[in-house]
């Protein structure tokens, strides 16, 4: 599901949302073993535009666990703020973003079980992140895209009253 609305004139909103159910079968060491389960996500965006080619935007999201074979592995939040800024005739666009201002780390954790062995593996990743950038427009297309005028002649294929 995706839904994009403008709440106001100046204030917009963003949804992405995805639910699936997961079956899984397979074997190891001549054992069989299935499991199924639902997993998602879900995206949020809203952006408001202030006087001055100013946006604010803020992004939230949340990815749930996933259904694995033999385990298991964990669920996670993210979020994001940003402020980008418009300049000389929107020739030039500046952003600064702070993504996972609260969280130093994002975990990652999988854990798989079976008969003869059990292992679990962590990561920790750095989460948290500033990030800036700087965009230049330096032109735009003018012209139209050409569509190939030119056809394909197939009149070595036989006719369609049967003969070769």
């Amino acid at each position: 599901m995706f839904i994009n609305y403008p709440l106001t004139r100046k204030w917009a909103a963003t949804l992405n949302a995805e639910l699936l159910q997961v079956w899984l079968k397979g074997t190891y060491n001549g054992i069989f073993y299935t499991n199924s389960g639902q997993q998602g996500h879900i995206f949020a965006s809203s952006t408001y535009q202030l006087n001055q080619g100013l946006l604010l935007k803020l992004d939230a999201g949340f990815d749930s666990r996933y259904v694995l074979l033999q385990g298991r592995d964990n669920y996670f939040f993210s979020n994001s703020y940003a402020a980008i800024k418009d300049l000389f005739n929107k020739k030039v666009r500046v952003a600064i973003a702070v993504n996972n201002p609260f969280s130093k780390f994002n975990k990652l954790d999988f854990f798989t079980k079976a008969t003869d062995f059990q292992t679990y593996n962590r990561n920790e990743n750095y989460y948290r992140q500033i990030n800036f950038s700087l965009v230049y427009r330096f032109g735009k297309l003018t012209s139209n895209i050409k569509k190939n005028k030119r056809g394909i002649d197939n009149d070595d294929a036989p006719d369609s009253g049967g003969k070769n």
